[in-house]
């Protein structure tokens, strides 16, 4: 081998070659990058948008799952309320249905407009049976509620005491329903009464009137509350009265929208 001949140069392996295409690379121009670490620096940057974007996903799954967790108590407890109700059912309804029957029967002892007049005949022909004398029998104005019309009644009876109980008795026993409301009794002075109790001598302690003395007489006075039906145009009446009754509020001035 003569000394003017050189050794050839040895091939670099395919690791080193592509090791070299990733030194010396400028940052601030990617564009004259080599082919492969172009490539790798576009996959970088996919995978890096991908995990990004999967753990935000993850983390609204994250805080998802926590809002349902807390759910989790709530949602066992209305659980079992309604398996509760469930399981109650039958007697529920079956409560439902007697109270609904007691609704229909109380209504049916609410007279209708044209009943009232022998309503009040009753009512102060239980007065007259009684023997009580009827000094002030003065219906009020009619009330329109929501299912029903109320009209007070001022009496004013005088009587002796059992037969104004008997009175009160028979105002409870009548097939319509009447109530007795702001009951007062006085008693009535009575000079046969006063005169017999000055006759007698004085004496120590109590001592009994003779059984000869007049009855007391007391004066009853009480309001009659009386109910009935509502006619169709009185229900109507009331269920506008309610609506601006409501809605009267909040068109007041300076009300809040």
């Amino acid at each position: 081998m003569s000394g003017a001949e050189r050794p050839p140069t040895p091939k670099p392996s395919r690791r080193e070659a592509l090791a070299a295409q990733f030194r010396g690379l400028d940052p601030r121009e990617p564009g004259t990058w080599p082919a492969l670490a172009r490539l790798a620096a576009c996959a970088g940057a996919f995978l890096l948008v991908l995990v990004v974007g999967a753990l935000a996903v993850l983390s609204q799954e994250a805080s998802r799952l926590q809002r349902e967790r807390e759910r989790e108590p709530v949602l066992q407890q209305t659980y079992k309320d309604k398996l509760a109700q469930a399981v109650h059912l039958t007697p529920l309804r079956q409560r439902k249905q007697t109270v609904q029957q007691q609704v229909q029967a109380q209504e049916q002892q609410l007279p209708g407009r044209s009943e009232m007049d022998a309503l009040l005949a009753d009512v102060a022909e239980a007065a007259r049976r009684r023997n009580l004398v009827v000094e002030g029998f003065r219906p009020g104005t009619l009330q329109l509620r929501e299912h029903h019309a109320e009209l007070p009644i001022a009496l004013r009876l005088t009587g002796q005491f059992h037969d104004i109980g008997g009175f009160a008795a028979d105002v409870a026993r009548l097939p319509r329903i009447v109530a007795l409301h702001d009951l007062q009794l006085t008693a009535v002075a009575s000079p046969a009464r006063d005169s017999a109790r000055a006759s007698l001598p004085a004496a120590t302690g109590s001592a009994a009137l003779p059984s000869t003395h007049p009855p007391v007489q007391l004066t009853f006075e009480a309001v009659a509350l009386t109910y009935r039906t509502l006619e169709p145009a009185e229900r109507a009446d009331s269920q506008r009265r309610r609506q601006t009754e409501k809605a009267a509020p909040r068109s007041a001035p300076g009300a809040r929208p």
